[in-house]
């Protein structure tokens, strides 16, 4: 899995994921990562999931989680670029009913009111 963040212009913090996101070492980045851009003060949060292969229950867990940084750390996450058969996964588990899934970055850095 690789992570990649970047900052917006609106102030929203992206991160780019790129891999399967899955049960293991790699994966459990991502939540350690959203953590840390919370303490440091980001309170808008886009999980780029458009070159994500594969998500299993573990993934799921590791977008629920960092929603909960997110929240108790005053903050929002929304989640963006999720190809059709991961946003299924998505949607059976109800993920996308606690964590909004925008078509693209631009929707969700609007609606984070940032552009």
């Amino acid at each position: 899995m690789k992570i990649r963040k970047r900052e917006t212009n609106s102030g929203a913090t992206i991160l780019e994921l790129e891999g399967m996101l899955v049960m293991g070492h790699e994966s459990e980045g991502v939540e350690a990562t959203v953590e840390k851009i919370v303490k440091e003060g980001n309170k808008k949060v886009i999980i780029d999931l458009a070159k994500v292969s594969y998500v299993d229950s573990s993934g799921v867990g590791i977008l629920v989680g960092s929603l909960g940084h997110c929240k108790r750390g005053g903050g929002e996450m929304r989640m963006a670029g999720v190809q059709d058969h991961i946003l299924r996964i998505l949607q059976i588990t109800r993920v996308d009913q606690v964590i909004p899934v925008d078509g693209s970055i631009e929707e969700a850095e609007k609606k984070l009111g940032g552009a």
